[in-house]
């Protein structure tokens, strides 16, 4: 896996029921965790893996609004 464009981030998050404050959050400070640990050495995959665990686990009330449709 290559390093991804900002574009390309936020196309594999697309697919939830976000907010636009949660949007936001994505095109901004998770987009820079995502950059912070590739630039610390991280792999692309391992970088978004982890972006993207972090994300479920602080926003866990988008998997009730994607439960209840």
């Amino acid at each position: 896996m290559e390093e991804m464009t900002k574009l390309e981030f936020m196309t594999l998050f697309s697919h939830l029921p976000l907010n636009d404050s949660e949007i936001e959050d994505l095109k901004t400070n998770y987009w820079e965790i995502y950059k912070t640990f590739l630039g610390n050495g991280t792999d692309p995959k391992t970088s978004w893996l982890a972006v993207r665990n972090i994300f479920a686990f602080k926003n866990q009330q988008i998997a009730e609004r994607i439960k209840n449709g």
